[in-house]
């Protein structure tokens, strides 16, 4: 008599059989590949261009999203010989799946937290990115063999189990300790990765935050506080932070806007008054001039430019950096005092100034702040740039949502006269940046120039928002191919981030919405 089949947990070997090449299922190649996918997007979704598929075919649906953590079963490393003792914390031992199925559960793990990662399949070894910037990796390795010791013979023999290794490079302990106990969960098949904490108890920079409908606030006493002046001394102190030249300066004054625009955090009026100042139109009639400063240097430079206001070198004035007037240049180059002017070295020749002398002049100017741009690159300072610009479009997507859902009257009203946030040159970056979704998180190291999939969600989330309320950015969009780019978003998120895929969706329907 013939034993039925019965499925139990070890079955799930057939997890991974998508996923690794190296394993062939008997008769032959699936007859799946001629059955017709369904499309990810669902009904109103726009028409799209043949997309070539594993079988060199075209159809007109995206092609299945796989997870891209290929690991044999076969090619695991071992611990090498001196190697530093596994932190029993950050690490688990795996004795029921091969490795090929640990690789997939860990990777839908941090597909679910939505945490941008880069795989490498030689290693094995997954390099992993928070969106509050926690650097961490996650290493598969053989089990350990059992060496034979007259001290401790009765040590197991563990290399036929994957040992899972967790360790933080950089970034915050607190995170990295969540996000490491969820994988290490997942890898053993415990859980499967979901974030069990409550949306209002995460921080307002990371992604649950979001996800938060209500605001969960607590009841104040009726005092008729003035939210107005709160509000701007409260902006006036994180832009006071952001003048500074340090690092650490920079960085909490970039976070207290973020949390200045955080409903759950500071309510809904706070919020409200902080996003119309941010957003260039601030609600009293004679704004400071600290105020305007920061929505022009920070809000627009940062995100269109991708430079620090102190690092716009080509905005130079070449009568201030004349031999005249040595060192009395620009804030960009408040370092040009370091350039010794012609003839210096030497001796006073007594001649009167040509304008050729101040070209030269320009261009040792010019040549310092490219050296400068280089060596911040080298000593971590593009890292710190490309935080920044992290941080500035959370709070861009913060400032256009709580328009969007508490006064939708004074966003589009702000729009129509605020023309620089629906301008060809901002519409077009916040679409560059929507373009990294797929871009390995490495590329934030980089500094301002290329952005992760973090970054591409809020820059979604704006293009959303402004589709809806400008017609001068939809007609941008037209011109541009938005459709595609969400479509590209839809896919990559759902093989990588679930945030990513949440929010594409979102944009797509508004945006077919607004197409028929």
């Amino acid at each position: 008599m013939p034993v039925p089949k019965v499925k139990t947990r070890f079955s799930g070997r057939n997890e991974a059989n998508e996923e690794n090449p190296d394993i062939q299922r008997p008769g032959g190649p699936s007859s799946s590949s001629s059955v017709p996918r369904p499309t990810l997007l669902g009904a109103g979704s726009p028409q799209l261009p043949a997309v070539p598929t594993d079988g060199n075919d075209y159809s007109l649906f995206p092609p299945r999203p796989r997870r891209l953590w290929k690991v044999s079963d076969t090619r695991l490393n071992a611990l090498p010989a001196g190697y530093p003792p596994v932190d029993p914390r950050c690490s688990i031992y795996v004795a029921d799946a091969p490795p090929s199925v640990v690789a997939v559960r860990i990777a839908e793990a941090l597909r679910r937290l939505s945490v941008a990662v880069e795989y490498d399949e030689e290693t094995p070894c997954a390099t992993c990115w928070t969106a509050d910037r926690c650097h961490f990796v996650v290493q598969l390795w053989q089990g350990p063999k059992n060496a034979f010791s007259v001290r401790a013979p009765e040590i197991p023999d563990l290399s036929a189990g994957i040992l899972v290794e967790g360790m933080r490079l950089s970034g915050s302990v607190i995170t990295f300790h969540r996000m490491i106990r969820s994988v290490l969960a997942a890898a053993i098949s415990h859980d499967t990765g979901d974030d069990r904490r409550k949306p209002y108890q995460s921080d307002p920079l990371e992604f649950p935050r979001w996800n938060l409908t209500e605001p969960q606030l607590i009841p104040g006493d009726d005092d008729n506080r003035d939210y107005l002046t709160t509000t701007f001394e409260s902006l006036e102190d994180a832009a006071n932070l952001l003048e500074k030249d340090r690092h650490d300066a920079q960085t909490i004054g970039m976070e207290r806007l973020v949390h200045l625009t955080d409903i759950h955090g500071v309510g809904v009026e706070v919020a409200i008054i902080a996003a119309q100042s941010l957003l260039g139109v601030p609600p009293v009639e004679e704004p400071s001039i600290l105020m305007l400063n920061m929505h022009k240097d920070w809000m627009m430079g940062l995100l269109v430019q991708r430079r620090l206001p102190n690092e716009k070198g080509t905005a130079v004035d070449k009568a201030e950096v004349a031999p005249t007037q040595q060192g009395a240049a620009s804030r960009a180059s408040r370092f040009a005092c370091a350039i010794p002017k012609q003839g210096s070295l030497t001796h006073d020749t007594g001649e009167t100034t040509t304008a050729n002398d101040e070209d030269n002049e320009s261009a040792r100017v010019e040549a310092l702040l490219q050296q400068m741009r280089e060596e911040r690159a080298l000593t971590g300072d593009a890292n710190h740039a490309g935080r920044l610009r992290g941080l500035l479009m959370r709070v861009w997507a913060n400032s256009l949502q709580v328009l969007h859902k508490h006064d939708n009257i004074a966003l589009t009203t702000l729009l129509q006269h605020q023309t620089d946030i629906t301008s060809r040159e901002f519409v077009d970056a916040l679409l560059e940046d929507a373009e990294g979704c797929s871009r390995p998180p490495l590329a934030a190291v980089m500094g301002t120039s290329l952005a992760t999939p973090h970054e591409s969600v809020w820059a979604l989330v704006c293009l959303r928002i402004l589709s809806q309320h400008s017609t001068v950015a939809r007609r941008h969009l037209e011109k541009t191919s938005y459709a595609g780019v969400l479509e590209k978003a839809v896919l990559v998120g759902s093989a990588l981030h679930g945030v990513l895929q949440k929010e594409a969706k979102s944009a797509l329907r508004v945006w077919s919405e607004k197409r028929a």
